[in-house]
Parts: structure tokens; sequence; C-alpha cells
């Protein structure tokens, strides 16, 4: 049996129908897991309740952290850096949670290790994350 154009057109049109709403189906987890960070303390490095957790949580405020580990004015030609940097999570945070930004922001060379999501984005734009390496996490990458 030979599989015409008109064939194949159909099914990559099912498939194009069919992925967003698997993926969504899927996505749902990871990214209600983002939005239960909400309301954890963003002007600290480290969350006191859990103080074994280190975390960077950024709630639009990236100018009151050190330039040891945010470089940058949130411009777009200068935008924040977070670059070769590790964040062990120990299992019960994400590495970074970013939410309600629109600043321009790099995240490129860090390691997340034992994160329940290495990086979480909420409301966020004007980013870019490249070059970065997640290992031992329950999720990489989660926004909504």
């Amino acid at each position: 049996m030979k599989i015409g154009i008109k064939e194949v057109r159909i099914f990559l049109l099912l498939l194009a129908i069919i992925s967003p709403l698997w993926l969504s189906i899927f996505m749902y987890e990871r990214i209600s897991r983002v939005s239960d960070f909400k309301g954890l303390k963003e002007d600290k490095i480290y969350d006191e309740t859990l103080s074994e957790c280190p975390f960077l949580h950024i709630k639009n405020n990236w100018s009151e952290f050190e330039k040891s580990i945010i470089a940058g004015t949130g411009s777009l030609s200068d935008p924040y850096r977070i670059k070769r940097k590790a964040f062990d999570g120990n299992d019960c945070l994400p590495g970074i949670f970013i939410e309600n930004s629109d600043a321009y922001f790099i995240i490129e060379g860090c390691d997340f290790f034992n994160t329940t999501v290495g990086i979480g984005l909420l409301n966020v734009s004007h980013g870019i994350i490249r070059q970065n390496r997640m290992t031992q996490s329950e999720y990489g990458i989660a926004a909504a």
C-alpha cells in the first residue's frame, strides 16, 4: 500500500492538533508545582524555614542580590546575568524561581541538582536560558 501526500498531510494535521493537548495534560502537574512556591520569602537567598535548602527566589527584586550572584542592570543592553553557579536543592526546592519580572536576564552555564524544579518561571518575560545542566531533579524547567 502506497501512502500518498494526502494521507501524510492528514497525519501531520492530526499530530499538530493532538500534540498540544497531550503536552498540556503532561505539563499540568509541573506548572502547578511551580505555583506552590508562591509566598516564599523573595528577599533571601535561603528560605529560613528550610535553611538546608538554598535557592534563589526573584520576585522582580533583582537589584537586591549581591553582584557576585547576579550581575547586570536588567536592560536590553546589560541584562541581569546568573552564570556558572551551582544550585543544590537537597530534594526540596527549586534552584532558581523567578516570578513577576519583565527585566532582561540570562541564566547560563549553571548546574542544578537534587531540585524539585531546576528553574521555575511564573509570569516572566525577556529571559534567555542556555547551556545549563539539570541532574537528579524532578523537572528541568517549569514555566507558567
